[in-house]
């Protein structure tokens, strides 16, 4: 079959891939100058299994009000919202039954894992230079906190994911480079997730995918999708449309694309802020990845540098909006690793957005209109799930069997 992706982040790089080694002709277009330039640029890095991040869902429901006040990370608004993402927010923030609840989380679970067991394959075959850092961290300060967790960590061992409860003495012997001074009750231990950087994977694929024969179009912004007996796409400042087999939509700004019901598309951008900032001292560095669970800021080791992410936020972007978002993570950095960083040179600050739906789960799988698919909306967790839905997407497209039940992940669900 011919097919077109649209974006060329890890989502789309890897969809690409994917295809192509199941014999498609590929072509993927991207809006940028290169690949990985939004989304992709600089993730947390974390591959969890585990859900820590509070953004990886929507909140447990039957929670009380003093378990939801001992994790404060959420989902802000900035003076610039407007009605569709105050709609979104009330969607995501509506708790549904536990029952669903209870589905929708062990769905993103298998997602990223069976992610996971992708890159790891991948990896393997084509020699990618992916040499992850094992395992991450809660930072837990208060027994409220700890407490607030305990409906997560029953769900977890139901769906056999380790985890150690450590005390701040046994914490503090896996990070040696934790302030001795950082308020801290207990520690929870994810021996299972990973950390590993994404740009990197991006580039390294993109050279597999290329051999393959996949074909990049940069600085091509589709204005237009159309359907028919073939769909066809229309690029920006053109006057002829494309046609394919089939079209898959990885673009985190999906929503802005004509043709796919844009306007029912349940999309909205969430924008997160992250810094990156060259290892001073190694001993007082992370040896993997932090989170706090107080903040839902991680704090993650990648190779030479450190970074730190965290935000979240709906509305406008302005320039207070983003210095307001990055004075925390400094903030954090500097309690939980002092010395562990330069601030010298080297310092790369980042603003990014990523598309959530309002039950978290991503949208993977064929529209209504015929030849079209989506493979977008995976929110916190793109880099997480990119392999996996990417192998899931080829092969719906295929009409293959796959290894996970797809039927909560189709853009059906919401009427698309």
């Amino acid at each position: 079959m011919k097919i077109a992706v649209i974006g060329a982040g890890v989502v789309g790089i890897a969809s690409a891939y994917e295809l192509a080694l199941d014999g498609h002709e590929v072509s993927i277009f991207e809006k940028n100058a290169a690949i990985a330039e939004e989304s992709s640029f600089a993730t947390t890095g974390i591959i969890a299994p585990s859900l820590l991040h509070p953004l990886s869902h929507t909140q447990w429901p039957k929670a009380s009000w003093r378990q939801q006040t001992a994790q404060k990370c959420e989902i802000a608004l900035t003076r610039n919202a407007n009605w569709r993402e105050l709609r979104w927010l009330w969607g995501w923030k509506r708790n549904p039954t536990s029952a669903l609840f209870a589905k929708r989380f062990t769905q993103l679970h298998q997602l990223v894992q069976a992610s996971q067991a992708r890159l790891h394959a991948l990896a393997a075959v084509h020699g990618i230079p992916y040499t992850p850092a094992q395992g991450q961290m809660a930072l837990v300060q208060s027994e409220l906190a700890l407490d607030a967790l305990g409906p997560k960590l029953e769900a977890l061992k139901a769906l056999d994911v380790r985890f150690n409860v450590l005390s701040p003495e046994q914490a503090r012997a896996l990070e040696p480079g934790l302030d001795a001074h950082f308020p801290l009750h207990a520690a929870i231990q994810f021996p299972g997730d990973e950390v590993a950087n994404a740009r990197q994977f991006c580039h390294s694929i993109k050279d597999e995918a290329i051999r393959l024969g996949v074909v990049f179009h940069f600085n091509a912004s589709v204005a237009q999708l159309q359907a028919g007996a073939r769909p066809s796409l229309l690029v920006a400042g053109s006057t002829s449309a494309h046609a394919f087999d089939a079209i898959v939509v990885c673009s985190g700004g999906a929503d802005a694309i004509d043709g796919i019901g844009a306007a029912r598309l349940p999309l909205t951008l969430v924008h997160g802020h992250s810094i990156s900032l060259p290892v001073r001292e190694s001993l007082h560095a992370p040896t993997s990845a932090v989170l706090d669970c107080r903040t839902g800021i991680s704090v993650v080791r990648l190779g030479a540098r450190i970074r730190v992410s965290g935000g979240g936020e709906l509305g406008l972007r302005t320039r207070q909006t983003q210095s307001k978002g990055t004075r925390p993570l400094f903030h954090l950095l500097q309690t939980s690793f002092p010395g562990g960083a330069s601030y010298q040179s080297g310092v790369q600050i980042w603003h990014g957005s990523s598309a959530f739906t309002p039950d978290a789960l991503p949208l993977v799988g064929a529209t209504s209109t015929p030849g079209i698919f989506l493979n977008i909306g995976h929110g916190h967790n793109g880099w997480a799930m990119a392999c996996g839905s990417a192998r899931l997407v080829t092969d719906l497209i295929a009409k293959k069997s796959t290894d996970i039940d797809a039927t909560p992940l189709q853009p059906s669900r919401f009427g698309l």
